[in-house]
């Protein structure tokens, strides 16, 4: 008797990111202009027809850190997109890539910020 695997490939991705400026520089943006400077790099990227659809769906305004999600097809497109993303309104900017994962609850937990109890 064989058994089969069944693999399924999860339909949607999640990106844990962060957008930063320049040290001297205190940038307010909301969340829909964060999701605005994504796509208008997508549509310089890669033209106007072949945009992915991405979902915002956290922000938090004081960190510009923001939890996105995206078809898992096309996550190396969001990912160059937001590699290459270089200014916001003429004033220099990156994003920082925390987590990524196809299942939303793994980005609750991060072993890098987890802090241990040493030993007395």
């Amino acid at each position: 008797m064989t058994s089969k695997k069944i693999v399924t490939v999860p339909k949607f991705c999640y990106m844990k990111v962060t957008l930063e400026f320049d040290s001297d520089r205190n940038v307010e943006m909301t969340a829909a202009q964060f999701k605005f400077l994504i796509v208008k790099m997508l549509k310089e990227l890669f033209g106007q027809n072949s945009v992915p659809s991405v979902d915002v769906l956290l922000f938090k305004e004081d960190t510009r850190r923001a939890i996105l999600r995206f078809q898992n097809s096309e996550r190396t497109k969001i990912w160059a997109t937001l590699s290459c993303t270089s200014s916001y309104k003429d004033i220099p900017c990156i994003f920082h890539v925390h987590q990524m994962s196809c299942h939303l609850m793994s980005l609750a937990a991060d072993s890098r910020s987890n802090t241990y109890f040493q030993p007395t």
